[in-house]
């Protein structure tokens, strides 16, 4: 998450927070840690459709935190551990996880990497081993499609 984003979201969260207290007690008080302007912004909001206006708040909160979020399963775990103890180095290499889109050579998921040797490219991490398998596919159809381009 970039710098700027971060400060969006630590402002949107006092905001949204400030909103939902004013608009709870219908009446102006005070909320932890909000600064005046937030006070006001919440005041402002109570005014003018607050609920729907405090649930979009919460909602580009949330948006923000789905960028950095990532969440494992245990399939993926224990990919990941597998992974590790091949590098031959268990408390030397660091696991670098990273989401990945359709441009993604097994598609969107998740991708580690070791962060000593990023050049040897990233494996993909599936949700299970179906999607494994998908992903397995697809990087075949991948590797196949690069040997024929000139």
């Amino acid at each position: 998450m970039s710098n700027l984003d971060q400060v969006k979201l630590d402002l949107l969260k006092k905001t949204a927070i400030a909103a939902d207290s004013v608009v709870r007690s219908h009446t102006p008080g005070t909320v932890p840690n909000a600064t005046s302007e937030q006070m006001a912004a919440a005041k402002l909001y109570m005014t003018m459709a607050a609920p729907g206006i405090i649930l979009s708040l919460f909602d580009e909160i949330d948006r923000l935190q789905a960028k950095t979020r990532i969440s494992l399963n245990l399939y993926q775990i224990r990919a990941l551990l597998e992974m590790a103890d091949s590098s031959g180095e268990p408390e030397g290499d660091e696991l670098i996880i990273v989401k990945g889109d359709n441009a993604c050579h097994s598609g969107p998921g998740l991708y580690a990497y070791f962060s000593e040797c990023p050049e040897e490219g990233a494996s993909f991490i599936g949700d299970d081993e179906e999607d494994q398998q998908r992903g397995n596919k697809l990087a075949e159809a991948f590797e196949a499609a690069q040997e024929i381009q000139p």
